[in-house]
């Protein structure tokens, strides 16, 4: 038997099956047939500042909050940073209105002069707008907000970072310091010597104690660093710095490439040695300061180059779509000359070689982001990242997500030797680039330790529990970059931590460096816990698509939610059983803020009058059981009418 909605003069709209706890947004022109079902609840003028004194007043944002069913709200300031449209919400048709309507739990005004539109991403499901905050006209730092959108353009999902401006009358918005003077200034406190320095741009720096700034970026030849940096307008005080680059723990030649692109080969580690031979550290497997013996030799592995290019004088390098091998650090000076060859097939080296980091750092990723295509994902990362495979003698590597490089170091095992370390540093990329900014705060940054420690290890778990490597515990990350432990201490996803109490950085204050990575192994296990049921390939879909929803100041609840939303835009929920499971057990969500997950055909955008419309909704109980449900639609003039729907033979997740 079929539901029939039957009204004379019926307007049908695709509209998605949710409940929109906000006001609703008048004049609506349209009606729009919704499901609801009902369930049984259970439950950061000193001239003469010195850099040390700079640093120490690191501008990152800092925010506590607290989670309020469906909604993260600053406990300070009383004001929204997250909203998530649970089960049981309804969101209004498009962003301008979801902004004007949240205006006052948000902080901004509701005619949003204010807030200015910025970027806006359509993809296939999903739609992801981010919204620049301004005072009078000028770019306040750092303070954006995310409004991402279902595919019929309803709201399920905004985080913020606004925060009102709190000038007196008096702000000056006219700078008494020119943008060279300020970069001059800024950089001779910080770099002593030779730096690479962007163009600054005037902003609002600091908004509850405002000061008109010029805002740039340094790169210091003396250290693998980015500063973001900001100078008073007005004064020319040094007003902070942060450095925002993200650690693990020459001869003239023409080096443009050409348009003509072949496949290639060389030799590589995949996986390291000691996960392939299922070996200790030790002899024949040491460093011994990059010696090379017949083990070691043979552990590695022949394999296609695709897509490498020749350079203006007809020699093959390694530069492709996806990874470009450079010989430049941070600072613009060349520290290393990435490998020539007459032929495309002769990147055939041994690691006493440093030709061979140059080989195995291009496979390692661009084998990695030709995966991430293979999910459907083809918009991040796919103008391709700078690498220099020894830009750095200490055992240390570092992504610079302004520039988008990565340098690796040389320090014990060299880190471009071990595909661990490569593929760690390439998940700092693929986060920074669909979901940029995040690493103004201390979760933020732990945030981006935890993914990348899962985007290493869900490769590594793939290669041993398909047969590719002997050695059996995938959770040791960096097993020979550490030297098993030996070198340095390496990381191990075990950790069984429940947000936020046992973790750091939400928590606000000062976190020591260890916190974002022993926090960030927090994130990691739970997506791996997600991975036990759904393996590699849906768990890394769906992790990758939930970056989109990101921004600052993110937390790992905004994480987790975000991966539920990529799940219901891109899945129709239906992993969320599984997701509310493991996310609550963590303390991330609310899982009784879930009511059922709702599925049916929409309905035709068009004009029907004096027709039957037939309609069959499948509803899964997520946090309790179904006790009814029922189609609900709206006219022009908001009746609302609310008709029962009854189970399709018998069904209690089937109706009509």
């Amino acid at each position: 038997m079929h539901f029939f909605a039957r009204r004379a003069d019926l307007f049908t709209n695709r509209f998605p099956a949710w409940f929109f706890s906000m006001p609703r947004i008048p004049q609506l022109r349209y009606f729009a047939a919704v499901l609801l079902a009902c369930w049984i609840p259970t439950g950061f003028t000193a001239h003469a500042q010195n850099r040390t004194d700079v640093l120490k007043r690191e501008a990152t944002l800092t925010f506590l909050t607290e989670l309020q069913g469906a909604v993260r709200v600053d406990i300070d300031s009383g004001l929204r940073r997250a909203w998530y449209r649970s089960a049981r919400a309804i969101a209004p048709v498009g962003a301008d209105e979801f902004l004007k309507s949240g205006a006052a739990e948000f902080g901004w005004s509701d005619t949003l002069d204010d807030l200015e539109l910025v970027d806006d991403i359509r993809r296939s499901r999903s739609r992801h707008q981010v919204w620049q905050q301004t005072f009078e006209g000028i770019p306040v730092s750092g303070r954006t907000v995310r409004v991402n959108l279902d595919r019929e353009d309803r709201v399920t999902m905004v985080m913020s970072a606004f925060e009102p401006v709190k000038a007196d009358p008096s702000f000056d918005t006219r700078p008494a310091v020119t943008p060279e003077q300020a970069i001059r200034r800024a950089a001779d406190g910080l770099a002593s010597g030779r730096a690479n320095r962007s163009e600054p741009e005037l902003v609002i720096h600091q908004p509850t104690d405002p000061h008109l700034a010029w805002e740039f970026l340094v790169w210091p030849e003396s250290e693998p660093a980015e500063y973001r940096g900001w100078v008073d307008a007005r004064t020319g005080e040094v007003l902070a710095y942060v450095n925002q680059a993200i650690e693990k723990h020459g001869h003239p030649r023409n080096d443009e490439p050409s348009p003509v692109k072949t496949d290639g080969a060389g030799y590589v580690y995949d996986p390291d040695p000691l996960f392939l031979t299922g070996q200790p550290y030790g002899s024949p497997y040491v460093d011994a300061d990059d010696q090379t013996n017949d083990a070691l030799d043979a552990a590695r592995k022949e394999v296609v180059l695709r897509d490498i290019s020749q350079n203006g004088d007809g020699k093959w390098i390694l530069q492709g779509p996806y990874v470009r091998i450079v010989g430049r650090n941070s600072a613009g000076t060349n520290v290393y000359d990435p490998p020539t060859m007459d032929s495309p097939d002769t990147f055939l080296f041994t690691r006493s070689d440093d030709r061979f980091e140059a080989v195995n750092a291009y496979y390692h990723i661009d084998k990695s982001q030709r995966y991430v295509q293979s999910l459907g994902i083809t918009d991040v990362q796919d103008t391709g990242v700078d690498v220099n495979p020894m830009a750095l003698t200490q055992d240390n590597s570092f992504y610079f997500p302004d520039q988008n490089i990565i340098l690796f170091g040389s320090g014990g095992v060299d880190d471009a030797e071990d595909p661990s370390v490569l593929i760690h540093e390439y998940g700092h990329a693929l986060l920074n680039g669909a979901a940029p900014g995040l690493l103004s705060t201390q979760e933020g940054r732990a945030l981006h330790e935890g993914f990348s420690d899962y985007w290493q290890g869900s490769y590594y778990r793939y290669l041993v529990e398909t047969g590719q490597a002997a050695f059996a515990d995938w959770r040791w990350i960096f097993l020979w970059d550490s030297g098993e432990g030996t070198i340095w201490s390496g990381r191990y996803l075990d950790s069984d931590k429940v947000y936020p109490g046992d973790l750091c950085t939400p928590r606000g204050g000062s976190c020591g460096q260890s916190a974002l990575y022993d926090d960030g192994m927090m994130w990691a296990a739970t997506l791996m816990e997600v991975w036990d049921t759904l393996g590699r390939e849906s768990t890394d879909e769906l992790v990758l698509l939930s970056h989109y929803y990101l921004d600052a100041p993110v937390s790992f609840a905004d994480a987790a939610n975000a991966v539920i939303q990529a799940d219901q835009d891109y899945f129709d929920g239906a992993h969320l059983g599984l997701l509310l499971d493991v996310f609550s057990n963590r303390g991330l969500v609310d899982a009784s803020a879930y009511g059922p997950v709702i599925g049916h055909e929409p309905l035709l955008s068009t004009e029907m009058s004096g027709v039957d419309v037939s309609l069959t909704a499948t509803v899964r109980p997520v946090s309790s059981e179904i006790s009814g449900v029922e189609l609900v639609y709206y006219g022009r003039t908001f009746p609302q009418v609310m008709t029962p729907m009854s189970p399709v033979g018998g069904s209690v997740n089937t109706y009509e």
